[in-house]
């Protein structure tokens, strides 16, 4: 069947779940959290004492029927009702009383706005990011009236690729009050974009690109003496300008500046908490760690820590359940059981024994860990069938609490990937992507080879920090001493003893770090191997030395278990 796709962002029910799912916090505790949990929080500045936090927790659920198809005037209303006693003196004189109304009418506004406009904003990016070969670039688009701020109306129309830096700071909405919104780009339109261009002054055109797409990144954009020449009168006197358009954190230029100012990044919205930990020192996170083990967010006790406890939050989700700890010589014991233990060479029978060895007797079930299949066909190696059964054979050798406690993903069986690219996983997305073309000659298994790649990246990301640090050690062990070279691949590796150099790969971490992380790709291409044990009995063979055994002893060791 042909391929299906949402256009329009209208996942409501999450939007719903993303603000009812919001804590209410105390502006105390609010501004001790981390820059990246302040979204995922609510709270009203100046509602204290008795009721005040049953009043923020009403506001909190009222705003939660916005999305629900609530009436925006009523809904503001309510919102006023709630908070005036708190910020409305009725004995004030006539004037003092009516300034305090207006500001409280703008404080629901803004309540309404920012929390109301930001869980769609989350629900859109949720849809885009997960249609990336679809939508390869997005555009900005303000609500083109004279309430837009000019850094925003800037950059009003341009295009800029849906993997830039730019939307890390830039998603709507990024500073108080933004009600911008972003646009996903066909591959058609981005070409008809580009080809509109070409006659264009390059501070005039749309798509933002090579050295412009550089500056935007530092917020640096210069705007073309043509700019928004169908503009209001009052913003044309932004063309043949030099704008700053940096977010307000970017600004900052102490850290209490930065603390203060408004911050949101949909993509961190998913940030498990080992993830978040990496990108603070250790000092700070110790001190955040304590702040959040001894803060209480409600009269249960339920502390900052027990809310965070290392799982996403959006779309809401239980705390995963941690697999349970096995005896560290299970594998071992199997390998001993079928003989394996002592040969350096395994014939495709011995892998396939192997192979049954390892086998969960009660694994999770496909459905627990996929939640949707986009662009199935209805028969073949690209149906729904047989990606499911493919997916199945690889959760069937995990423990059912393990497969469990990790997120759900949405496969996308896609044309092309570019670059002949044969699959990806995205661990912030959690969108695992097949293509079609780079598939199109070969069978099922080189298909079952790659989902084993891709979801053991799943398994590695998402799984107890203990699995990383045992890849780390074998990737620090086999390369010890050896030069990181280019061979031709995206990034940098070092080559040792692989039976695939591309085990070596080394990436650049996403934060401002840019450290270089080496063994993410040890288990990928080390466990594909197991969806095809002709070749992988092939290649014990070809390589006497039993590197490959000896390696994916570690491994199996580390994530499998009976």
């Amino acid at each position: 069947m042909e391929s299906t796709f949402l256009f329009q962002p209208t996942p409501h029910e999450e939007a719903i779940a993303f603000i009812r799912n919001k804590p209410v916090v105390s502006r105390e505790v609010f501004d001790r959290l981390l820059p990246e949990l302040k979204a995922r929080a609510f709270t009203i500045t100046g509602l204290e004492g008795a009721n005040a936090a049953q009043a923020a927790l009403n506001v909190r659920d009222r705003i939660a029927d916005l999305p629900a198809g609530g009436d925006w005037d009523k809904i503001k209303e309510d919102i006023i009702g709630e908070i005036s006693p708190w910020l409305v003196d009725e004995n004030a004189p006539e004037d003092v009383r009516a300034e305090q109304e207006r500001r409280a009418e703008s404080r629901a506004e803004m309540l309404l706005r920012t929390h109301g406009f930001q869980a769609y904003q989350a629900a859109n990016y949720e849809v885009l990011n997960r249609q990336r070969d679809v939508f390869p670039a997005w555009e900005y688009v303000t609500a083109g009236d004279d309430r837009v701020r000019d850094e925003h109306a800037a950059l009003n129309g341009l295009i800029v690729p849906a993997d830039s830096d730019f939307w890390r700071d830039h998603y709507p909405p990024w500073d108080w009050g933004c009600r911008c919104r972003v646009v996903g780009v066909s591959n058609s339109d981005l070409a008809d974009a580009k080809k509109e261009d070409e006659d264009r002054q390059p501070e005039e055109r749309a798509v933002v690109e090579g050295e412009a797409l550089r500056k935007l990144n530092q917020g640096d954009l210069v705007l073309g003496p043509a700019f928004r020449r169908d503009a209001p009168d009052d913003l044309r006197r932004l063309a043949g300008t030099q704008m700053d358009v940096r977010s307000p954190s970017a600004r900052a230029t102490t850290k209490s500046e930065r603390d203060a100012a408004f911050q949101w990044n949909p993509a961190t919205l998913r940030l498990p908490l080992e993830a978040l930990k990496e990108r603070y020192d250790a000092e700070t996170w110790k001190a955040f760690q304590n702040f959040a083990q001894a803060q209480s967010l409600d009269d249960k006790g339920t502390t900052v820590w027990q809310w965070l406890g290392g799982s996403p939050i959006f779309p809401p989700e239980a705390p995963p359940t941690p697999p349970p700890k096995e005896a560290p010589d299970t594998i071992e014991a199997a390998l001993a059981r079928l003989g394996l233990d002592k040969k350096v060479q395994w014939t495709e029978d011995d892998v396939r024994a192997l192979i049954s060895e390892l086998r969960e007797t009660a694994p999770a079930k496909a459905a627990d860990v996929v939640s949707e299949i986009l662009g199935d066909n209805a028969k073949g190696k690209f149906s729904a069938k047989s990606v499911t059964g493919a997916v199945q054979d690889f959760v069937n050798f995990l423990p059912g609490p393990l497969a469990k406690s990790l997120p759900k993903f949405s496969i996308l069986l896609a044309q092309s990937l570019g670059n002949d690219l044969e699959g990806s996983y995205s661990d912030t997305a959690h969108v695992l992507k097949i293509s079609k073309s780079a598939h199109a000659k070969g069978g099922m298994v080189k298909v079952r080879e790659t989902i084993y790649h891709e979801l053991m990246h799943w398994v590695h990301l998402h799984g107890p920090p203990e699995y990383r640090d045992a890849i780390k050690a074998l990737y620090d062990q086999r390369t010890a001493g050896e030069p990181l070279v280019n061979v031709g691949y995206t990034n940098p590796l070092r080559k040792d003893k692989w039976w695939w150099n591309y085990a070596g790969t080394q990436y650049l971490t996403r934060d401002e770090t840019n450290q270089t992380v080496g063994g993410l790709e040890v288990p990928t291409t080390h466990v594909e191997l197991l969806a095809n044990p002709a070749k992988l009995a092939n290649m014990i063979k070809e390589k006497p030395n039993a590197l490959i055994i000896e390696n994916l002893r570690v491994i199996l060791s580390v994530f499998f278990s009976k």
